[in-house]
């Protein structure tokens, strides 16, 4: 009887209701809203997803821009796609933990930015000459569609999202990889409620408008521009972080 039920419940979670992505406003907004579910549990391990063609239709997106999505949640070990037979959701429990996780006292931001402020500068001049135009583009979308964000969650996401774009833009598998850990530690808990303390709209403002300043740089593919606006950024955004480590 045990087993009958067990299989009912694992049935029942086989096809979730993905409604949620009605509406979604592009790329961006469509990863943002499956790493919620994947997060919030609105998507469990062993859900089997919709195909490409129902997530397209429900999202109001095209097929290549769902393909997209769902690769990158691949790459990032959130789903696994097989051929024949679907793409699931993958029990994170199972995977082996991020370094980061696997310590007993979490990255700090501090040092988090750090790193960052060491590396992020230095993509500027391979974005310049590797990104495409749909890349660099996307990078003004996610700025264009952050503008009037008004809770410390939506900054830190379209902040997590523009910052990651710069790593995909490299066209470099090292890196984007890399871009996808950084994703990953900023999504820890104690990171987030850092971030929380910190927010204020006119702080968010400030950072909003050099993000477009960075876009802008890069679009216009001006390196040494790019290179500096991204340190003075994040040492803005380091001394922040700073101040609020524990």
């Amino acid at each position: 009887m045990e087993d009958s039920a067990q299989n009912s419940d694992n049935a029942s979670d086989a096809e979730p209701d993905v409604s949620f992505l009605a509406g979604a406003k592009g790329r961006t907004d469509l990863l943002r809203l499956m790493k919620s579910a994947l997060t919030d549990g609105v998507l469990r391990a062993g859900h089997r997803l919709p195909n490409e063609r129902q997530i397209a239709i429900v999202s109001g997106l095209s097929r290549s821009t769902v393909r997209e999505v769902l690769r990158d949640l691949d790459r990032e070990g959130r789903l696994a796609r097989h051929v024949g037979k679907g793409t699931f959701v993958v029990d994170t429990a199972m995977m082996p933990t991020e370094p980061s996780a696997s310590r007993d006292v979490p990255l700090s931001p501090g040092e988090l930015m750090e790193f960052r402020a060491a590396i992020e500068p230095s993509l500027a001049p391979l974005i310049v000459v590797k990104a495409s135009e749909e890349q660099l583009a996307r990078l003004g979308d996610i700025v264009a569609g952050s503008r009037d964000v008004s809770t410390p969650q939506d900054a830190e996401a379209a902040d997590r999202a523009f910052h990651e774009c710069l790593y995909t833009a490299t066209c470099n598998r090292f890196f984007i990889d890399l871009g996808q850990r950084v994703s990953l530690v900023r999504a820890e808990r104690a990171w987030t409620k850092l971030k929380q303390k910190s927010f204020t709209p006119e702080k968010w403002a400030i950072y909003w408008g050099e993000h477009r300043q960075i876009a802008i740089a890069l679009h216009d593919r001006d390196a040494d521009l790019a290179q500096s606006l991204l340190s003075t950024h994040l040492t803005g955004v380091r001394r922040a972080a700073t101040s609020f480590d524990v």
